[in-house]
């Protein structure tokens, strides 16, 4: 099988889902499937890699104000679809709400394959970093959870990494994400 999963960071960059995307991609090559991962550049610029059973695709990205020692890709969609074109994936694993889940709904949906996505972050990671000014906080956290009912169900599968996680996901979305532990 061919598997693309997209996310924001991945080795050398750490973070939680890095980590979970790295495991997924690993222990897929060493089952026999062939693996495209898409990711913002730990570099800066773009780039990729090669092995017989795997290829990283880094995308241009910029810091993350919001998290230290972090990049981004802004809008992946261009160079998403180019990469499907060539890998032509049979499965697509999104690991990021933001910009990358964006991306991958329209991919996605353009090479009518089924789609992952798995909630590792919820929007009250992100509302701290809104000024507390009036109820600004609790507005965006509520646009944040409308977006992800939006987002969610245009996903073939939901995935979260534990009960508590996909209990919230639940509540929030109407949605029953099905429990991975990423440990």
């Amino acid at each position: 099988m061919r598997i693309a999963y997209v996310c924001q960071t991945y080795p050398p960059e750490i973070s939680g889902a890095a980590a979970f995307t790295q495991n997924l991609a690993e222990g897929m090559t060493a089952r026999g499937h062939r693996v495209l991962v898409i990711a913002a550049s730990d570099r800066g610029s773009a780039y990729a890699g090669d092995t017989p059973m795997l290829r990283l695709s880094r995308l241009r990205s910029y810091r993350n104000p919001m998290r230290k020692g972090q990049r981004f890709a802004p809008w992946p969609l261009h160079r998403m679809r180019q990469e499907f074109q060539t890998f032509a994936p049979e499965v697509v694993h999104v690991s990021d709400v933001l910009q990358a889940a964006l991306a991958g709904v329209i991919a996605t949906a353009e090479r009518h394959v089924p789609s992952v996505l798995t909630t590792h972050q919820l929007p009250w990671f992100v509302s701290p970093h809104v000024p507390a000014i009036g109820g600004l906080r609790t507005a965006f956290e509520d646009s944040l959870w409308s977006y992800a009912r939006w987002l969610a169900r245009r996903y073939t599968s939901l995935v979260s990494p534990s009960h508590a996680v996909a209990e919230e996901v639940a509540r929030r979305t109407g949605l029953l994400p099905q429990v991975i532990s990423s440990g």
